[in-house]
């Protein structure tokens, strides 16, 4: 097998469709549930039962071979084949956190391209992360190790909790700790940063025309761009920053305004 040429082939390929992170979140927490999985996710196991199944080939490679190239797997669209080093294999099977994570960003792979239809096709450009079928892979495997949803429905502890519980990395349950808090603060902090939000470009609409709660988009003394909640007063044509729901001192100056966007669907505060 060349697989120098099964590695080249894969390269500069990008997805055809958009796909949101919640799509992926909610498929890999249903792909849990519908397996009754509460905690660790029996990978190999899964992966094995899908090749005798026949939904899937999987070819465990002779240590060196992909390793020569710098990888430990890799996912075949043409042939519907994983190929995972044995080494990532057997490690998986003993339950090595990196190498778990490995065949699951594979079988992520297979997932997406062969469960959820997405399209992919080549290009020789710089491919953009939107459209990188690599960080949608990375986001699906994480979600099955780690589902976000699984984890805000049970309140599941602190990272060395979801370290152990999981049987991931820790850098695998800093990330899902970190994706658990934000959207914590999705669901109960009105002034969340990561609320999606209709932005509102300042220099070609102007701003409010009454005073209102907003998100700012702004550049700082040292032209960094922040993004902030603070309060719009139209009397003085300012925004103060909102620091813990309450009004700081810190000003900011219109000019410095390049979007803002209302908090609240009711938008402004009368």
């Amino acid at each position: 097998m060349d697989y120098s040429y099964l590695i080249e082939k894969e390269t500069k390929t990008i997805t055809k469709n958009r796909i949101s992170k919640k799509m992926l979140m909610s498929y890999a927490y249903n792909f849990r549930k519908k397996r009754k999985i509460r905690y660790e996710l029996p990978i190999v196991e899964i992966v094995d039962e899908y090749h005798l199944d026949g939904l899937l080939n999987l070819q465990i490679v002779p240590i060196g071979l992909l390793e020569q190239f710098g990888i430990e797997g890799l996912y075949s669209l043409d042939y519907n084949t994983i190929y995972i080093s044995e080494t990532t294999y057997n490690g998986a099977k003993l339950g090595n956190p990196k190498d778990r994570f490995t065949i699951t960003h594979e079988f992520a792979h297979y997932l997406l391209t062969y469960v959820l239809k997405i399209e992919t096709k080549k290009v020789n450009r710089r491919i953009y992360a939107f459209e990188n079928p690599e960080w949608q892979a990375n986001f699906l495997a994480s979600e099955l190790l780690v589902p976000t949803i699984r984890i805000l429905d049970y309140n599941d502890g602190d990272v060395n909790y979801i370290e152990d519980a999981f049987k991931v990395s820790n850098t695998v349950a800093r990330i899902s700790y970190k994706k658990r808090k934000q959207y914590d603060d999705i669901l109960n902090n009105p002034f969340s940063i990561y609320k999606k939000r209709k932005w509102i470009n300042a220099k070609k609409n102007g701003f409010p025309d009454v005073d209102c709660v907003c998100m700012i988009k702004y550049q700082n003394e040292n032209e960094i761009l922040m993004t902030k909640p603070a309060k719009y007063h139209i009397k003085e044509n300012e925004f103060i920053i909102i620091d813990d729901n309450e009004e700081a001192d810190i000003v900011i100056s219109v000019d410095v305004i390049k979007e803002y966007a209302f908090v609240f669907e009711e938008e402004p505060i009368k």
